[in-house]
């Protein structure tokens, strides 16, 4: 990744399309490749007029982009973009984003200055629905929503707050969220002497979650079936993971992204498959 200074890479996604991985820099507002699955080489496809967190690719050439101001479709071939949902609230933007196989995008919003998150400056957790564009704020409690993920055999979907510390579990249903089935799922804090904050998350081929840790360095594999069972920590060179993705469909691999710190530019990790 010689000559890339990340300074928040996100959106970390396995692009079955190319067979790459694709992934963001909010900051930077822009839109990378990694084209060499080995050497991890990067590539900036494009860099927009707006920060960019999180993208879904739908075919060879549009991929769906969660932007400051909305959901968008950006062409690779042309760099045309299309707007198809704005959520526009002033000084806020979207932060973390999943496509589901119902053809729902799931994915919050926060307010863009990390000083100026409270109470009184909450997010929210939204569903858009691609094919008839409905938009619905299911639940407005967060303050940095992060990861949404959704169980392999789609009976939960799992969010977490990352300013919160806690991962929630809602039953799944494809929108409408029924809140009273809300329940805290993990409190990571009672995991970790340090302030742990759940950031992006994943599934593994065993259907556990595979979770970021911001602010320790760290990933955290956690049980679906057994709640609060931890089942492996990995150390990672950088103190604030946001991102984790497996190479579909063998999973096999297991790449992290992480921001800048004091410490070290943000960048790309591979995590060694013997301590997946």
């Amino acid at each position: 990744m010689a000559g890339h200074n990340f300074l928040l890479p996100e959106g970390l996604i396995w692009d079955h399309v190319t067979s790459t991985f694709l992934f963001v820099d909010i900051k930077l507002k822009s839109l990378y490749q990694i084209d060499n699955k080995d050497c991890l080489e990067v590539t900036k496809l494009h860099t927009f007029d707006e920060s960019i967190s999180f993208i879904h690719p739908i075919n060879k050439e549009d991929i769906l982009c969660g932007m400051k101001s909305g959901l968008m479709i950006f062409n690779r071939e042309s760099k045309k973009t299309n707007y198809i949902c704005k959520v526009q609230k002033k000084d806020f933007r979207l932060n973390d984003g999943l496509v589901d196989k119902n053809n729902i995008v799931w994915f919050g919003t926060m307010h863009e200055d990390d000083a100026l998150i409270s109470e009184e400056n909450k997010g929210a957790f939204y569903s858009f629905c691609l094919n008839n564009k409905n938009l619905v704020e299911e639940d407005s409690s967060y303050l940095i929503p992060n990861g949404p993920i959704v169980s392999s055999d789609y009976k939960w979907i799992y969010h977490s707050d990352s300013y919160k510390g806690i991962i929630y579990k809602y039953k799944y249903s494809k929108q409408n969220l029924n809140l009273q089935d809300k329940e805290v799922f993990i409190d990571c804090n009672d995991f970790s002497d340090n302030r742990a904050s759940p950031d992006g998350m994943t599934i593994d081929k065993n259907g556990n979650i595979v979770v970021a840790m911001w602010g320790i360095g760290e990933v955290w594999t956690v049980s679906q079936l057994c709640n609060k069972k931890i089942l492996n920590k990995v150390k990672i060179p950088g103190e604030n993971v946001t991102n984790v993705c497996f190479d579909s469909p063998k999973m096999n691999r297991l790449l992290v992204t992480y921001a800048a710190s004091k410490s070290s530019n943000g960048g790309v990790y591979e995590i060694p498959p013997y301590e997946i």
